[in-house]
């Protein structure tokens, strides 16, 4: 068990470790750490929401993208079959979804109400990592709001936001690639110094 938490604590995923056997005689044990296949959950379909499904399924994720739109959420814009799509108001849309511990949410809507509504459906879910796009202050805004409501400070602090990492990305396929780093590095080495922001409160 010591070997286990030693080699997740490195980000590593196979070792090699000594031990003894049961008659007492030195083995070599194999360590090999399998992690589920992650599920991306994205609210919204445009630009960026389109961009981060279709990189994240090359990726090799398994993709679900919610839009109250039918022409966004729809297969001329997203053909990759690997990705689900659903049709549905961002209110109602958790109800119709799993989420565990092996999913990861972005949010990047078209509107901060919207952004605000899905963050109320999940900030006290057990995602692994939940993001939401937008300017920071229009961020703080939203938290600021959802913390007078009665949501904890400790979900709220789980919260990535301004999502992705500091890269200077400009075309949604580029704020689509910081976004996939940041949730790269956040699930691969969860006890590393987190690179972008979160929301500050």
């Amino acid at each position: 068990m010591a070997a286990v938490e030693s080699l997740a604590a490195r980000g590593g995923v196979a070792d090699l470790v000594d031990a003894l056997g049961e008659q007492g005689s030195p083995v070599t044990l194999a360590v090999e750490i399998v992690k589920p296949k992650l599920e991306l959950l994205i609210f919204g379909a445009g630009h960026v929401g389109q961009a981060v499904a279709l990189i994240g399924a090359m990726i090799g994720y398994d993709i679900t993208v919610v839009d109250d739109r039918e022409e966004f959420a729809s297969r001329k814009r997203l053909p990759d079959s690997r990705i689900s799509l659903l049709v549905s108001d961002y209110a109602s849309a958790t109800g119709k979804l799993t989420i565990s511990s092996g999913t990861v949410v972005v949010i990047v809507t078209r509107g901060h109400q919207y952004d605000e509504l899905c963050l109320k459906s999940v900030v006290g879910s057990s995602a692994a990592y939940i993001g939401v796009i937008g300017s920071r202050r229009r961020v703080l805004s939203v938290f600021k709001k959802l913390a007078a409501e009665g949501f904890s400070e400790r979900d709220l602090q789980r919260v990535h936001a301004p999502i992705g990492l500091r890269i200077g990305a400009r075309s949604p396929q580029e704020i689509a690639v910081s976004i996939l780093a940041e949730i790269i590095d956040h699930v691969n080495k969860p006890q590393h110094e987190h690179k972008g922001e979160r929301n500050g409160i």
